[in-house]
């Protein structure tokens, strides 16, 4: 079961690597993602700095210690660390915002509202309040009703390290092991060489019905010519070349 799990874990990876090293897409952009002990949506992917962010919910009343006991293997968070305080504002960032208050009338208000249905709340006010590690900061969204208003702050709040709150979760993301690094090239090579092969069919197939075969003069062409373009894989499966072989070669 572990093993089949790493298999998926790995894959996931490697295919959001794919995305990122064929260069697509050029802007953040956070998108959900399955995990399979976790569930549907259970993942929150930055698509700019490759983490992936399993949902606070999950982790909720842990303290930094209970949850680090969790990452290690064969535990229920096993391929999982504990997010910086500088990782979980990169999140913020991609999200479109940074630290401060915003109202209902700012544009970063339904910025701030967008990644909490991402990445879940932690409290039923729609708080998003999570421990991050190496010493147990706690990077959290706010929110207050009169008026409505979001307080994001990444860097004031510290828990003790056996502190916990049953509306507190912990900041965790995916940890790619040594063997999924060789997987992430292997996809961002291949995604990238698919994506070429694409645009270059994408060309061919936008060339005009006619064109010239390699013949100078059009009464001179032979049917030797015109295979040996269909050989060198130029005007492959092109019927209209084979309608201008050998007698007719134009433009």
């Amino acid at each position: 079961m572990m093993v089949f799990v790493k298999m998926i874990h790995h894959t996931i990876l490697a295919a959001l690597a794919s995305v990122s090293l064929a260069g697509l897409p050029a802007k953040a952009d956070l998108l959900q993602a399955d995990h399979p002990l976790f569930g549907a949506d259970s993942l929150t992917v930055d698509t700019t700095t490759g983490l992936g962010w399993l949902d606070l919910s999950f982790s909720v009343n842990l303290s930094y210690l209970q949850a680090e006991a969790e990452t290690q293997p064969s535990a229920n968070f096993a391929g999982f660390r504990h997010a910086t305080v500088p990782e979980v504002l990169s999140l913020f960032n991609s999200a479109g915002f940074g630290e401060g208050v915003f109202s209902q009338s700012s544009a970063s208000f339904q910025k701030v509202e967008a990644l909490i249905s991402l990445i879940g709340v932690t409290d039923p006010a729609g708080y998003a309040i999570g421990i991050a590690g190496p010493s147990a900061k706690v990077p959290y969204i706010t929110f207050y009703e009169s008026p409505p208003t979001y307080r994001v702050d990444a860097s004031s709040l510290t828990y003790g390290l056996d502190t916990h709150y049953s509306t507190v979760g912990n900041w965790l993301v995916l940890v790619p092991e040594p063997s999924t690094h060789m997987l992430l090239i292997a996809g961002g090579v291949l995604a990238l060489l698919f994506s070429r092969w694409i645009s270059r069919f994408s060309d061919l197939s936008n060339e005009p019905e006619s064109r010239t075969i390699g013949c100078t003069e059009p009464r001179n062409c032979v049917a030797v010519e015109c295979q040996a373009s269909l050989a060198r894989g130029r005007y492959t499966g092109r019927s209209a070349i084979l309608r201008v072989c050998p007698e007719q070669a134009v433009r």
